[in-house]
């Protein structure tokens, strides 16, 4: 049976009816080098003119003998592709694979492949295959550039077994190989269509119509596969073909004797560009709009920035053990940060973050807000830079900016773990706690193994008495990651908070087990040897810290609260003076020198430190009560009540700013206020010595002995070594019992 001559604006019409409704047809795209010219390939026919010239300039005589031997005439030439490339590189084939990368380099994919990618990547597309001779890559390319998906390229024989009976993405069928695979060009290399490709070929027929242009059948591989299987197209075993031939060309005796035997249409084009603009007219191709086309490659632009200054800040945040644990070579530390400094000098962003990250982990918080105020000015939807800017208002106890900075960088990246988590630390210092777990809660959902985020859950759970939670999440840190010292520390804390003193200690020592050389958890187990009272062991390990880092201020901190709790007055003094040496805005070291002031009857100098502690951060609640401790010194009652009820409006589940309103109110002879917030420092907290104490005092002063008595003996027995509770004790039980003195 003959072929049959089909109209080009019927052919359209065909697919666009056939494709749609219940019971759809599905159409394959067979291109040849045709379909290339006119995005900037010379076509087959155009190189084998380039090479008959090159050949007879080279040596005239031998290429007109060597013509003669092949059989090859002006008119036939253009069948004998293979041939000329075989004869132009035979000395070496290397350079055919040169000439032609070099010829196809600068080739951009035009109209006609936009709207190819668009039928290959259309929804539920019944058009997602395309098999070609070529060796180009402006159909992936296209994919790629215009429809932004990732198509299945198999490029070699080797992997066509990817091809399976279901075909559910753009899918490009590479017959002679790709460009980089070591293309198939010769006589002998494409005198027999591979096994693996018949194979494949047998499947995709089977289900897809070929739709043949800007092939021209010249290569014997790919024709005497289709010539042999004429018959299962004719019998409808395999999908009848369309072949589209451009209207001045001559259809050649293999092509016309396969769409005879075959069954198949004929449709005279006006070019590969014209037919798929047709198509994709037709079929429904939508121009894209701006900032919709545009929003990926931006977004890729603004990730590979996103990624140098993730890295700039993997490193740089590092402390130089953390460091070379990523290092091969301890040695190249250097070479590593030479070749950031190299990478960022070449964009002023980058270059910006580089510097203000350096200033912020060496703590000139101030010159780095500086210029991360100027980066967020030049990129406002960058989060990167809003959390880096809200971290460091965070470090300048800024709480509100830092706040806003960091909801930023939320908003900007919800699905941002680690923003979450920043947030969160905001949000408890500035004692919102239940935002602040929700904050955490969201980080964990969205990085359920990471052990950091079950730590600060655990943090924050201890700090609100939630005991249960917070052993929970701190033992759920240790199993996510068994060798981290500072899940171990962290456990150490709850468990300090929930006064099982001897287990803390015990995780924190093994904390300090698995990072010897860490200075922090020396401070860690000094904290914990103090709060137990083993003064002696608190020094020493405050000391050790100190020698493993000697600009460590935790330790030497903790160095003036320990010489402070011994009476050691003047050692707690220096040991405070130099904490403000290493950093004269540590507004806790401020508080301490505040409190070590006070106990030595230095007043008006502990007024001073505690006023500098609160201008750094006011929202420290102990700040605020060492400020309201030193104004009642010195009879500032008005001022001390008004700090302390600061306090209590910063928390009112904290203890502390009760305990301080009550001894302000109490100096005021306002007994009954006095009263209603003592007991709720002991309600909130009844295992505190010093709450029970001053109740017990405030019993005394209001005549009611026998509730004296009473809260001074639960103080005793929270802290029998203290002598100052034993000796007022026994003076309430004077007054109770006269003769138990």
């Amino acid at each position: 049976m003959a072929y049959e001559e089909l109209s080009l604006s019927g052919f359209v019409k065909e697919i666009k009816e056939t494709s749609e409704g219940p019971h759809p047809r599905k159409f394959c795209f067979v291109l040849g080098a045709g379909a290339s010219k006119s995005s900037g390939i010379k076509s087959g026919q155009e190189l084998v003119d380039i090479w008959d010239k090159e050949l007879e300039e080279r040596n005239k005589e031998a290429h007109e003998i060597w013509k003669k031997q092949k059989g090859i005439t002006q008119e036939n030439k253009y069948g004998f592709y293979s041939q000329f490339y075989e004869k132009r590189f035979l000395r070496e084939p290397r350079d055919g694979y040169n000439y032609l990368e070099k010829l196809m380099e600068p080739a951009k994919p035009k109209i006609g492949y936009v709207m190819l990618a668009f039928l290959l990547t259309k929804k539920e597309s019944k058009y997602n295959v395309v098999i070609t001779t070529n060796f180009d890559h402006l159909t992936e390319d296209a994919v790629s550039y215009y429809t932004h998906t990732i198509p299945l390229v198999v490029g070699h024989e080797s992997l066509a077994h990817y091809i399976t009976k279901e075909i559910n993405r753009a899918t490009i069928v590479k017959i002679h190989r790709d460009l980089l695979f070591d293309p198939k060009n010769t006589e002998k290399d494409v005198e027999i269509l591979h096994e693996n490709w018949k194979m494949a070929l047998d499947n995709i027929f089977s289900q897809y119509h070929p739709v043949f242009i800007g092939y021209a059948g010249n290569d014997k591989s790919l024709m005497d596969y289709l010539s042999d299987n004429s018959a299962n197209f004719a019998n409808n075993k395999w999908k009848f073909p369309y072949w589209l031939i451009y209207q001045t060309e001559a259809l050649s005796g293999g092509v016309k004797d396969f769409l005879d035997n075959a069954n198949g249409y004929l449709i005279k084009h006006d070019g590969f560009d014209a037919v798929m603009y047709r198509l994709g007219a037709e079929l429904g191709y939508t121009v894209p709009k701006e900032n919709e086309f545009l929003k990926e490659p931006r977004e890729r632009f603004k990730a590979i920035k996103d990624y140098i200054n993730g890295f700039t800040t993997d490193i740089q945040s590092k402390d130089k053990e953390a460091l070379e644990t990523i290092l091969v070579n301890k040695d190249t530390d250097t070479d590593l940060e030479n070749a950031i400094q190299k990478v960022t000098n070449q964009d002023d962003n980058l270059k910006m973050y580089r510097e203000a990250l350096w200033l912020h982990n060496n703590k000139k918080y101030s010159e780095a807000l500086e210029i991360e105020k100027k980066l967020i000015n030049t990129d406002k939807n960058n989060a990167r830079y809003h959390n880096l800017c809200g971290t460091t208002l965070h470090l300048l106890w800024r709480f509100e900016e830092a706040l806003e900075e960091k909801q930023k960088a939320v908003r900007l990246e919800p699905n941002n773990a680690s923003y979450h988590n920043s947030l969160a630390l905001t949000l408890y210092e500035m004692k919102k706690y239940t935002e602040a777990i929700a904050e955490i809660e969201l980080a964990f959902k969205i990085m359920p193994t990471n052990a950091v985020f079950a730590g600060n859950l655990a943090f924050i759970y201890a700090n609100r008495k939630d005991y249960d939670l917070a052993e929970k999440y701190a033992k759920q840190a240790i199993k996510l990651q068994p060798e981290d010292a500072m899940a171990y520390d962290n456990y150490g804390y709850v468990l300090q908070s929930m006064k099982r003193d001897e287990e803390a200690l015990r995780q924190k020592q093994k904390a300090l087990g698995l990072e010897p050389e860490n200075a922090k958890l020396y401070n860690s187990v000094a904290t914990t040897l103090q709060l137990m009272k083993r003064y002696d062991e608190a020094l020493d390990y405050a000391n050790k810290g100190l020698q493993k880092d000697p600009y460590n201020l935790a330790c030497q901190n903790r160095l003036g609260v320990i010489y402070r709790k011994m009476k050691r007055y003047d050692e707690a003094l220096e040991a405070a003076k130099k904490s403000l040496e290493l950093d004269a805005n540590c507004y806790y070291c401020y508080a301490n020198l505040s409190i070590t002031l006070r106990e030595m009857q230095r007043y008006d100098e502990a007024i001073d430190n505690a006023r500098r502690a609160v201008e750094l951060n006011g929202w420290n609640i102990t700040s605020r009560c060492s400020l309201s401790k030193a104004l009642l010194e010195t009879d500032n009652r008005e001022e001390a009540l008004a700090e302390a009820e600061k306090a209590i409006k910063l928390d009112i589940q904290n203890p502390a700013g009760y305990n301080c309103a009550g001894l302000a109110l109490q100096k005021m002879q306002r007994y009954k206020e006095a009263l209603d917030n003592l007991s709720n420092a002991v309600m909130l907290e009844d295992d505190n010595a010093e709450y029970q104490f001053n109740l017990g005092l405030l019993f005394d002063e209001m005549q009611r002995y026998e509730e004296a008595l009473d809260a001074k003996k639960k103080a005793v027995g929270l802290e029998p070594d203290n002598e100052d509770y034993r000796n007022g004790y026994n003076e309430t039980l004077k007054k109770v019992k006269p003769s138990a003195a």
